[in-house]
Order: structure tokens, then C-alpha cells, then sequence
């Protein structure tokens, strides 16, 4: 927003690999409490009935997963499932988000959890 308040956005992710192949992910930065919703491929509901354990948030610090911000709820409009990590509980920092979609592959981003201005 270019008076300084809030803006959503849209999103497209495409998985590739990585060009440098180091498979590091995608990047997205944040602030402190924003919500991040991604729509996620049909596949996924696989994933969500079976696999749910397999949906990681990963603190880069020090490695541990962090419980109880990822959430996944079926969207009527979308017909599909759409995860939300929840910021507000998180340290400022750097984590991993981890999924597997259902169809062989697996989406990897990583969430730049930062102070709000």
C-alpha cells in the first residue's frame, strides 16, 4: 500500500526446481501477526485426511518444529483446501514451511517472520 497501511495479495506458487539446485525454497516476508493463506492444489486433500503430520513449520534457528500456528480448512468457492499460518504466536525470525501436496510433490517456503513499523 503506498500510504503505509495494509495490502493482501494473491500469490501464485508453481513448483520447480530450484535453478541452482540447492533447494533451498521460496522466500516471503512478513509482518508479526499477518496472516499467510495459501490455496493449495486439489491433491492436498489427500494430504490433510492422511498425512497431516507430515505439514511442517520449522523454526531455521534452531531446527524445531513449531506446533499450533498451521491450520487447514476446506474452502466451498475454491472447492479446495486452503492453509493458514497463523504469525502472531511466532518469534521474530526465520522458518521453514513444508508440504507435501498430495501428487509426489512437495512445497518448501521460507516465511521471514518480521516487527511490524
Amino acid at each position: 500500500d503506498p500510504y503505509g497501511g495494509r495490502t493482501v495479495g494473491n500469490i501464485d506458487i508453481s513448483v520447480v526446481a530450484c535453478q541452482d539446485g540447492s533447494g533451498s525454497g521460496a522466500g516471503l516476508e512478513v509482518e508479526r501477526g499477518s496472516p499467510i493463506y495459501l490455496v493449495m492444489p486439489v491433491t492436498f486433500a489427500g494430504v490433510v485426511e492422511n498425512l497431516w503430520e507430515s505439514v511442517l513449520l520449522v523454526s531455521l534457528a534452531d531446527g524445531m518444529p513449531v506446533v499450533g500456528v498451521v491450520g487447514a480448512v476446506w474452502n466451498e468457492g475454491l472447492a479446495r483446501y486452503v492453509v493458514t499460518l497463523d504469525t502472531a504466536p511466532l518469534a521474530v525470525g526465520a522458518y521453514r514451511f513444508q508440504a507435501p501436496l498430495g501428487n509426489g510433490d512437495l512445497v518448501s517456503l521460507v516465511v521471514s517472520v518480521g516487527e511490524g513499523e
